[in-house]
């Protein structure tokens, strides 16, 4: 990440948040961060589960976990379809 985007990130999205009146909101930034961590765990179980335990990193791009998940269940499909011959 460029030291601009995170500043941009910042500014744009969190500062809104987490200061009231020009000031950090303590509790609020508490809130913020613990929602954060519950994002992180929720999202490592679901890419372990969509993706048959072949990701579970929550920062791994979209487009990767996308595509092992269509892998897996590609290759689940022709598992099912060739038992069924």
């Amino acid at each position: 990440m460029k030291d601009k985007e995170v500043e941009k990130n910042f500014r744009e999205f969190w500062k809104p948040i987490i200061f009231k009146n020009g000031k950090l909101n303590m509790a609020q930034l508490k809130r913020e961060l613990f929602d954060y961590s519950s994002l992180i765990r929720s999202v490592s179980i679901v890419y372990d589960s969509v993706t048959g335990g072949r990701i579970s990193k929550p920062n791994t791009s979209a487009d990767a976990v996308i595509s092992e998940m269509n892998e897996y269940y590609r290759k689940l499909y022709e598992d099912d379809s060739s038992r069924n011959l």
